[in-house]
Parts: structure tokens; sequence; C-alpha cells
């Protein structure tokens, strides 16, 4: 019997390989001199939509890849997590390098990306987007981003027992932990040429 397909899979907690998987890629874009410096918060049901939340948050991540290798030429690069509140429902949370020049641009069409698939009113917080502190990223918000984590995970990887920190308790379908490709296991691999991509 086949298993049921991965984007409908139930996923309560996150794993400790999704979550090794995160922190190497977070790593690794030191590396590449190209860290997230944008954390952005949907919160999906503020722009109602009947599309599937897995399906959506797909389709946003595309654009935002295609829009960033127009602008840049270089692949996206971002990780992001997925998260169930009781009040709250499902939400991302998603860390993106965008380089300052194009910030403001970028943030214009991430509004429009999520706008355009809305059935009615899209309230202002159905997204939220700010910059990331320098440093913050390797402790705050990887610790953020894995607090859905297994008890084993929150323990490797330092999640603190706090309010800020405390599990939602939601069931998501489908992956709850993702990195871009240009960061994912294949990726950090390969050797870096002379631009410093792989």
């Amino acid at each position: 019997m086949v298993g049921a397909p991965t984007h409908r899979k139930r996923h309560e907690h996150i794993q400790t390989n999704d979550a090794d998987n995160l922190a190497a890629a977070l790593n690794f874009t030191r590396q590449l001199e190209r860290e997230p410096n944008l954390f952005i918060t949907i919160q999906w049901k503020h722009a109602e939509c009947p599309i599937p939340v897995a399906t959506r948050t797909q389709r946003f991540l595309n654009l935002a890849g295609t829009w960033l290798k127009r602008a840049t030429g270089a692949p996206a690069v971002w990780a992001y997590a997925r998260e169930v509140g009781r009040l709250k429902g499902e939400h991302l949370h998603l860390v993106i390098h965008v380089p300052p020049r194009h910030s403001a641009a970028f943030k214009r069409a991430a509004f429009g990306w999520i706008e355009m698939e809305a059935t009615g009113e899209v309230r202002a917080s159905a997204a939220r987007i700010m910059p990331i502190t320098k440093g913050t990223l390797s402790s705050d918000l990887k610790r953020y981003l894995l607090k859905e984590g297994t008890d084993e995970v929150r323990t490797a990887h330092w999640v603190p027992n706090t309010a800020k920190y405390r599990r939602t308790g939601g069931v998501v379908l489908g992956k709850r932990i993702k990195v871009s490709h240009s960061i994912g296991p294949t990726a950090r691999r390969r050797p870096l040429d002379d631009s410093g991509h792989p």
C-alpha cells in the first residue's frame, strides 16, 4: 500500500532530520554571504481563499523565486516553518534574502501575490515583513522556526521553554519545514563557483 502523498501527510512536530537540514541550510547562507535579511509572517485566514494553504504557500514561493531571479540574477535563498495556532489558524514564518536595494519593491510585490488569490477583504495583518537584525538569525530566529519541534529537536537546538517559544500544538498537512534548493543538501555538497554560487 502506498503512503499518503507528502503534501497530504499530517505533521504535528518538526522531526530531527528536517531541523538539522534547516540549521545546516541557514549556516550555509553565511558561506554564500546571502543570509536571510527579511522575516515574513503570512496569516492566511486574513486573506481568505478556497485554495489549500500548502498550494498557496508554494505559489507564493514560486513567485518570489521568479521575482528575485529576474531582479538579481541569482536563485532565491529562503527557509520557512508552517504553524497552526488556535486563534491565528495556519500561518507561515519565512526568512528570505532580498538585496536591500530591492527590498521596497519586493515588499510591494509580496503583498500583491497574497491579494491576487484572496476572495474577500485582505486585512493589513495578512503579511508582516520585518528586517532581520544581523546576528539574530542564527540564534533567536532559528530557534523560533524550530519551536514546533519534538522534545529532542528543541533540546538539540537550544529552543527555550518560554512563552515566546511555546508550541501551538496544531497539525500541518504537508511539510512543516522547508528550505530553498539553493541552500538544500545538494547545493551544500557542490563546490562554490567564482561568483559564490554552488
